[in-house]
């Protein structure tokens, strides 16, 4: 683009130029399809401008340092013109620039490192802005266009033009490999690195020939611009230089000559003044000359006059002038030096020395001229905006993103992918889209700002569930079936209603939809839920009828807890499927009839009934467990059926009931117990019988229980635990297992080193010493190592027993006696107690006696009292009572007494009260603390001796906070007493489930079966608690019905629990019968 002429006057100075009429390649790039240009389109363009540079450069040695698609202008003829070629090589800071940095001139993003960094100017400035032209032309952006441009420029490497357009998502035709070399060769942060040349790039990207080949003559010469007062005439015949380059001034040829002059007309105006001269002589030297003497001598002197005071004048301007310019010079030093400051003013100088510079700037300001304080306060502004941005940009904070439910996907921006709750440090500043996911819910969009050196800690984010539909129809009437929808996996019904349910608007998952209808068995669907999705779902229930019958007529027909009617009976509509049912009338044992009703038929059943049917063992136990299958809840279920076979287990026939089969049956109720801890106690309850029973079939329940403890959660539970693993030494692999989570329970502090302590006593009776001695040493401490000891060297010591054990469970009694005779040396109690326990229940008595002369005599004045208890476990009253006459009270030792007083309950609780009555009035001692009277009172009342149980009661010292652990033994105390005021004071204050039970036993065994029921009914807490209490309830009612009278008792009973509880007193009746039928 031609200069004409540089013009400067009073007001300004100004440039005159070129006109071009067409648009530079900046906006032309943005007209393109796709943002950008393709290769081809450029290098006709390109030709020209590698010419251009190349003349510039070698020829005009002028270096342009502002390169950029805004600089190149296309005119209407399709030529390019390069735009202020030369003004940054001028003038130190062009107002044509887009951004300027200290020293330096030019727009940063086309801008060589050096460059930048305000290094003198080379050619290879315009080979670095000539391939960022290239590459913005070619993708759209710069090499370098976003964040701190200045670093990247000065240590990043571009990527290529292709993955530009990738990272861009323009499409484009594929670049040359030439093209790429070229271009990244052009951006290489070392000038000599770079093309050398214009010229060279032009090779380079193939265009084929020099430079002086694309239309520059090695003879041009640019024509420099001439200042002049007013623009000279252009010549229209005037050649441009290669590509208009803006070197030019324009100027035309002055005009050299003007008119030429008529030497007739001078002659003719000669002679015509000599004429007029001569005519006018005498008027000049006589009026005229002194005139104008006078005239010319006051003209002279005016002239002097003014010529003194233009001279004083001019004196007085130069003066002024000279004050002007030296105030200039010292104001634009004053200025120059803050704007130096201002620039030296970078990123991580100290605030000591900022505060300095702004003070300068503040001084500054407060008196700097107007044409420099907007300049220098922008400056200032700009520089302090740079220094927060960086600052900024290297600034961090935190967020934490918690959400309900948890566990759940959140994505944070592009910073991170992880499960909530999510926890982020170092987290640049901004403002983060948040997108949180989770299966069945909606996604849940937002936004997170993290500030400077705070923690962004929203309140957790809660999901909202996503839904869909379902219709419920039924082909029952309208309002007579209901429905249930249980979520997998939640806790409850979720919903209920009646049929048909139109449009049930449910959480998306999957369902279970139970219908029930009354006489109609129940239907259950698994149904999915689709978000936004309405499914139907029919609940048809299927029919059949039946029609029962039996001879006699008259009996009783039952389902479960439901009395259906009696015979003969007809059920027109019943679910379809397999069905049973017991027929009762007095004086007959129960029938079962059942079948298979199938839809849209009638079946028939019919039943002959056998009179008696309560009287032996085999057909109570039958008929009892065939009832506690009806139990739906597994807890009791399994309790019932333990409760059945450990009652018939101790009967003579014992051996001719199906006693195994009732175990199978336990086992199956216990493994279907959700909580493991009652599953773990279920099941080591029954382990001490079952083991009796079929020795191997009892390894199935240890491997149950060893399975149960890892999920046991429960304190209370995993405090007692080690107990079940210790009754599981016979199969030791399965204890081992039961025993290994155990040890990760308790950390030796607090109480906990007591459980640690009976861990490793377990681990010593199966042998595993090393365990038993590593878990002892995590129970160490302060006066602990005695306790440690003793654990072990019991477990250690029970091993030495168990071969004797184990031939007394297999029925080997021969070779247990010869295995207890070669065992020598003193038996510890606790030891001496598991044998006594076996030798009691297999009757050898020969080896007890063997086995108290071995027992250490610290525990003999304790031993007898353990013999009885085991002793009226098994119905061995005889030996029991020889036991008690043999031993004598001591001075601190309540031996004998202990014997009778524990002979007296056994003999209240068979219902034999005289017998009862002659062991409580042999208890002659008690202990100091209360606790044996306090257990006797309530015997004493069951045997009618009220004014000894009052006198009795009256040594009772006061439950206080010291001894209020004696409130168990004290409820059914006062309850067998009548006190109630006393019995609830001591609830309100200490009584537990446990004393509860307690004194409703009590209340049974005097008969006061109303108030035992009442008490009973107040333990809510614990299941196994509740069914003792109504159990005892139940034997204290058996035990004042004649047998014969037993089937009423059954048909009275209010519930199949308290039906199956009956079976249980009907065997420990018979079982009570057989005992004492031998003492009696």
């Amino acid at each position: 683009m031609r200069i004409y002429d540089f013009v400067e006057g009073a007001s300004g100075a100004a440039i005159s130029m070129e006109y071009v009429d067409g648009d530079t390649l900046a906006s032309l790039k943005v007209d393109q399809p796709q943002g950008h240009f393709e290769p081809k389109q450029l290098e006709a363009w390109l030709k020209e401008l590698c010419g251009a540079l190349k003349y510039a450069h070698n020829r005009a040695q002028v270096v342009h340092r502002d390169l950029k698609p805004a600089n190149f202008m296309i005119d209407s003829r399709g030529e390019l013109k390069i735009a202020d070629f030369g003004i940054a090589a001028s003038v130190s800071e062009s107002v044509s620039r887009v951004s300027v940095q200290a020293g330096t001139s030019g727009t940063p993003v086309y801008m060589s490192p050096q460059q930048m960094m305000g290094e003198k100017p080379t050619v290879t400035d315009d080979i670095y802005a000539l391939g960022a032209t290239l590459f913005d032309l070619l993708t759209s952006k710069p090499p370098f266009y976003a964040g701190n441009v200045t670093l990247q420029v000065m240590n990043k490497v571009a990527p290529t033009v292709a993955d530009r357009r990738v990272e861009l998502e323009v499409v484009g035709d594929e670049i040359p490999e030439a093209w790429e070399r070229t271009i990244a060769a052009c951006l290489a942060k070392e000038p000599e690195a770079r093309p050398k040349s214009a010229s060279e790039v032009a090779e380079l990207l193939g265009l084929g020939g020099s430079t002086d080949a694309l239309g520059i003559s090695s003879k041009t010469q640019p024509a420099m611009p001439t200042p002049a007062s007013s623009p000279p005439e252009r010549s229209s015949a005037a050649s441009d230089t290669p590509a208009s380059v803006a070197l030019d001034s324009g100027n035309a040829k002055s005009q050299a000559s003007g008119p030429k002059k008529n030497f007739k007309g001078v002659w003719g105006s000669a002679v015509l003044a000599l004429a007029v001269l001569g005519s006018a002589t005498g008027w000049y030297f006589k009026v005229h000359l002194p005139e104008q003497a006078r005239r010319e001598a006051s003209r002279v002197e005016e002239a002097r006059l003014a010529g003194e005071e233009a001279a004083r004048a001019q004196a007085e301007q130069a003066r002024l002038a000279k004050i002007a310019a030296a105030e200039q010079a010292k104001e634009d030093g004053e200025y120059a030096e803050i704007v130096a400051q201002i620039a030296g003013v970078y990123d991580g100088i100290g605030e000591t020395e900022r505060d300095r510079v702004k003070a300068a700037v503040t001084n500054y300001v407060a008196s700097a001229p107007d044409r420099y304080r907007t300049d220098v306060t922008t400056r200032w502004s700009q520089r302090l905006t740079a220094l927060e941005t960086h600052r900024l940009s290297m600034a961090r904070g935190g967020l934490r993103v918690r959400t309900v439910p948890s566990d759940v996907e959140v994505q944070v921006g592009s910073v991170a992918l992880e499960r909530s709750p999510v926890t982020l440090q170092e987290v640049r500043l901004g403002t983060y889209p948040l997108v949180i996911k989770a299966e069945g819910y909606d996604v849940w969009r937002g936004e997170i700002e993290v500030k400077e050196n705070e923690f962004a800690d929203p309140d957790p984010i809660e999901l909202v569930r996503s839904t869909g539909r379902l219709s419920l129809s039924t082909n029952v009437r309208e309002g007579t079936a209901t429905v249930e929808l249980w979520q997998k996996g939640g806790e409850g019904i979720l919903e209920e209603g009646s049929l048909p349910w139109e449009d049930v608007v449910l959480p998306t998952g999957e369902y279970l939809v139970a219908a029930r209808s009354r006489g109609l068995e129940d239907i259950e669907q698994t149904v999915e839920v689709t978000a936004g999705i309405s499914k139907p779902v029919a609940l048809n229930f299927l029919f059949g009828g039946i029609e029962i019958d039996s001879v006699p007529s008259g009996s009783e027909v039952c389902h479960g807890d439901q009395k259906w009617g009696v015979t003969p009976l007809r059920i027109e509509q019943h679910p379809v499927g397999s069905f049973e049912v017991s027929l009762r009338q007095k004086g007959y044992a129960r029938a079962k009839l059942g079948g298979v009703v199938g839809s849209g038929e009638l079946l028939q059943l019919k039943a002959e009934l056998k009179e008696g049917g309560l009287d032996n063992a085999e057909s109570i136990l039958a008929a009892g467990w065939q009832e506690a299958k009806l139990i739906k809840d597994a807890e009791a279920r399994a309790s019932v059926l333990l409760g059945l076979a450990t009652m018939a287990v101790k009967l003579d026939d014992a051996s001719d009931l199906p006693l195994l089969e009732v175990f199978q049956d336990h086992l199956a109720a216990a493994k279907q117990i959700p909580d493991q801890g009652k599953r773990l106690t279920t099941l080591g309850g029954a382990l001490d019988w079952v083991v009796h029973v079929d020795f191997e079939f009892s390894r199935r329940y240890a491997e149950e229980m060893a399975q149960a403890v890892p999920l046991i959660r429960d304190q209370t539970v995993r405090e007692s635990a080690w107990m079940w693993a210790g009754k599981m030494w016979m199969h030791p692999q399965e204890a081992r297992r039961a025993l290994e989570p155990m040890i990760n329970w308790f950390d030796g502090s607090g109480n906990s080193w007591i459980h640690l302590v009976q861990i490793a006593g377990a681990y010593a009776k199966i042998g595993e010493t090393e365990a038993a001695r590593r878990v002892g040493k995590m129970a160490a401490g302060q006066y602990r190592e005695q306790a440690i000891e003793n654990a072990i060297t019991g477990g250690t010591k029970h091993r030495l027993f168990q071969p004797v054990l184990l031939s007394l469970l297999r029925n080997d009694i021969d070779t247990a006696r010869r295995q207890f005779a070669q065992i020598s040396g003193v038996i510890d109690y606790a030891n001496a107690a598991d044998l006594a326990n076996e030798f009691i229940r297999y009757e050898e008595f020969a080896l007890l006696d063997a086995l108290q002369t071995q027992l250490d005599p610290t525990y003999q004045p304790y031993f007898p009292g353990l013999l009885v208890t085991y002793a009226t476990m098994y119905g061995e009253f005889e030996f029991a009572e020889r036991i008690a006459a043999s031993v004598r009270d001591g001075e601190n030792v309540t031996t004998q007494s202990s014997a009778y007083h524990t002979l007296a309950e056994a003999y209240l609780s068979a219902g034999e009260i005289d017998l009862a009555r002659t062991a409580a009035l042999r208890v002659k001692s008690h202990d100091a603390a209360g606790m044996s009277r306090m257990r006797l009172v309530p015997v004493l009342m069951g045997v009618g001796e009220t004014t000894r149980a009052q006198a009795l009661s009256r040594q009772v010292p006061a439950i206080t906070e010291e001894n209020k652990y004696l409130a168990t033994f004290a409820a059914p105390m006062y309850t067998s007493l009548g006190d109630t005021r006393k019995y609830n004071d001591l609830k309100r204050h200490s009584v537990d489930d446990g004393g509860a039970l307690m004194a409703s036993m009590a209340l049974s065994r005097m008969g006061l079966l109303d108030e035992a029921e009442k008490l009973a009914n107040t333990i809510a807490d614990n299941a196994p608690y509740r069914m003792n209490a109504f159990f005892s309830i139940t034997a204290a009612r058996v035990q004042a019905t004649p047998q014969d009278d037993w089937n009423r008792l059954l048909d009275e009973a209010p519930s199949v629990e308290r039906r199956s509880q009956l079976y249980m007193a009907f065997l420990q009746s018979l079982m009570h019968q057989q005992w004492f039928g031998k003492t009696s």
